[in-house]
């Protein structure tokens, strides 16, 4: 269940699409893979913006049940905004403050390619995950999230053809935000690609212009 609905008509227009989208995820913050894949956050100030090189092509990690599955990070967090770095150790794959990293076929130093980002057909499946975010204080956003960017031809204001529901990189898509959280709480919900704040209340709270209420 992503969310508790206020709106039914709504909920019920987006349940019927979304399993039509083949979506790809985006991860943010920390991500650890083990047989399942966690998640965690260390985040500090969220003041200043990125820094530090940014190495693209960080690795592969093994996703139980699809493979050994590339790794890409953004170099542009959002227009004029740069993104931190993305490291994986052995498989612990931990994005920096502002960082931002998409699961991908192959990655391309020098290039970002929407052909090269992964297809994953979740219909009649189960995703798992633990995480972990006793270190993502206030302020901070750990999220993972689903969004069409495989099938989006559009380069974006960054870049790497990243979109989402709130237009971040002047791109807009459908969007289902799976956690967005830190170790004070937790919101799921899942947005059509007009629709930035969620028509549903969502897990943890109504969010209006990205803040919550």
């Amino acid at each position: 269940d992503m969310g508790m609905w206020t709106n039914a008509q709504g909920a019920q227009e987006l349940i019927r699409v979304a399993p039509l989208l083949v979506h790809r995820l985006v991860i943010m913050a920390v991500l650890k893979w083990t047989q399942r894949l966690l998640l965690a956050a260390l985040c500090g100030e969220i003041s200043g913006q990125g820094h530090g090189h940014v190495d693209q092509c960080p690795g592969n990690v093994n996703v139980i049940g699809r493979g050994s599955t590339t790794l890409i990070a953004t170099k542009v967090n959002m227009p004029n905004f740069p993104a931190g770095p993305v490291d994986n150790m052995n498989g612990i794959v931990m994005p920096g403050m502002w960082g931002r990293a998409y699961f991908a076929d192959q990655c391309t130093n020098g290039t970002y390619d929407n052909n090269q980002y992964a297809s994953i057909p979740l219909l009649g499946k189960k995703f798992t995950y633990n995480t972990d975010v006793s270190q993502a204080g206030c302020g901070c956003n750990a999220a993972l999230y689903l969004v069409s960017m495989r099938q989006n031809i559009e380069v974006s204001a960054c870049d790497d053809y990243y979109c989402d529901a709130n237009s971040v990189c002047g791109v807009r898509c459908d969007e289902i935000d799976i956690q967005e959280a830190n170790k004070f709480a937790w919101h799921s919900a899942m947005h059509r690609f007009d629709d930035g704040n969620g028509l549903a209340t969502g897990l943890g709270g109504w969010v209006r212009d990205n803040h919550f209420e």
